[in-house]
């Protein structure tokens, strides 16, 4: 695949030890689930064209196939890989699309730029890039005071153009995108007596309701405190962003409710405990109790700071003691499904050194494992779904298993988490989710 000029980015990350988890045991079951998967893959790039994104589209489905690939020596994988990014950059060309990181523009920018630094081609794509930087230093610079137009969050606001700049640094436009939106944060930052917090006004709210500061990794302040401790490790911060750094550590972990029988972080930081755990939290990366542990880690490897290694661990061997009943996790996906958790777990292993953690990384992917549909999905594998997305509670919802191609929440994740489990290479995919360093 003709992605980039192989010139590899200077590596300034302390690189935590990945261990494969799977034991011998998963293994083969892991290997083949995942090669199904991909098979699959292979073929709906061939007929149904997918959108571009990173969320569900051709930019997830190419990061899986060419990354599994390319290891793996498999031809047909990279080939399908490069028919898939072919709907991608026909996207980019044709279409006029936003900043998003998962939705917009940014996501396939860092899938070219994480794929660049395992190239060996020696073509030059920096037009790509540089087209890319352009139109992203435009919407930073354009609505950096504006939350409605221009988010904070991962997903699709000013976090997730940061972690595109993050994987292209230092090359092209990278540096002056990420001083630009570390900046825009730090001033949206909202000091208050236990530190530092964001409100996103982007969100919708039902009428009625007050904005209050999001407590997950996928739109809240945890991406904050790993994007901000990523940039310091870069020497990049300023001396009001190194105070939001610090104050935005030191109010997550006020935040947390020392509940021992619940979740000790909600969906936002008005969230009440009720008589139903999901009601309030859940067991994923997206929100909860594991994805703000894996941002303490990452941050703290990433700064050297031991009090924030050691409240990723006790969260995660907080996690790791909940019964399946009670963590919401309900469908097979990176988001909010076992193949998330069961990699997080690993992951966090790594960061704070407790190879503890790796034994519930292993009996989450043995139940993600055990869970396959049969002729359901890809591969077995499938994503929870309204019919009626509009609905009042579950029932109204009519929640199905959907077919879903893609990296956050379908199978393309699923097969780049199932092939992580049993490799001693290290999964570094996963910075997209800020999950690593």
């Amino acid at each position: 695949m003709t992605l980039g000029n192989g010139k590899q980015c200077q590596e300034v990350a302390l690189m935590s030890a990945w261990t494969a988890y799977a034991g011998e045991s998963l293994e083969a079951t892991a290997r083949d689930a995942a090669m199904e998967i991909l098979d699959q893959l292979a073929i709906e790039v061939q007929g149904e064209r997918l959108s571009m994104d990173l969320w569900e589209g051709a930019a997830g489905v190419t990061l899986a196939l060419e990354s599994i690939g390319t290891v793996a020596g498999d031809a047909a994988l990279t080939m399908a890989a490069d028919r898939a990014w072919s709907n991608v950059l026909d996207d980019l060309a044709n279409r006029v699309l936003g900043p998003s990181l998962f939705m917009g523009i940014a996501g396939p920018g860092w899938v070219q730029a994480y794929l660049e630094k395992s190239s060996t081609d020696e073509g030059d794509n920096d037009g790509i890039h540089e087209a890319l930087e352009t139109t992203l230093l435009d919407h930073v610079r354009a609505h950096r005071h504006n939350t409605r137009l221009l988010g904070n969050d991962l997903i699709g606001g000013l976090v997730g153009v940061g972690v595109y700049a993050l994987e292209r640094w230092p090359h092209g436009r990278s540096v002056e995108i990420l001083t630009d939106v570390i900046s825009a944060l730090a001033s949206r930052a909202i000091e208050s007596r236990n530190g530092f917090t964001w409100l996103d006004h982007q969100k919708r709210l039902s009428p009625g309701m007050n904005a209050s500061p999001d407590l997950g990794v996928a739109h809240g302040v945890p991406a904050m405190l790993v994007l901000f401790a990523r940039a310091e490790q870069l020497n990049m911060l300023s001396v009001r962003a190194r105070d939001v750094l610090e104050g935005t550590a030191t109010w997550l972990i006020h935040e947390q409710r020392d509940d021992a029988a619940n979740f000790r972080y909600g969906y936002t930081a008005d969230s009440v405990p009720s008589g139903t755990k999901r009601g309030y939290s859940r067991l994923a990366w997206c929100y909860g109790d594991l994805g703000v542990a894996n941002a303490f880690a990452v941050a703290g490897n990433c700064c050297e700071r031991k009090e924030w290694l050691t409240q990723a661990n006790l969260l995660a061997l907080h996690c790791a003691k909940m019964a399946f009943e009670d963590t919401g996790v309900d469908d097979h996906g990176v988001c909010h499904g076992a193949a998330g958790v069961a990699h997080l777990f690993a992951r966090i292993a790594g960061l704070v050194s407790n190879p503890e953690l790796l034994s519930a990384a292993r009996r989450w992917l043995s139940l993600l494992l055990e869970t396959r549909v049969p002729g359901v999905g890809i591969g077995g594998f499938a994503r929870m779904k309204p019919r009626n997305p509009s609905g009042n509670g579950p029932e109204e919802r009519d929640y199905y298993l959907a077919k879903d191609p893609g990296f956050l929440m379908g199978a393309a994740g699923v097969a780049l988490v199932l092939t992580a489990s049993h490799s001693s290479i290290d999964p570094s995919w996963d910075r997209v989710l800020l999950a690593s360093v």
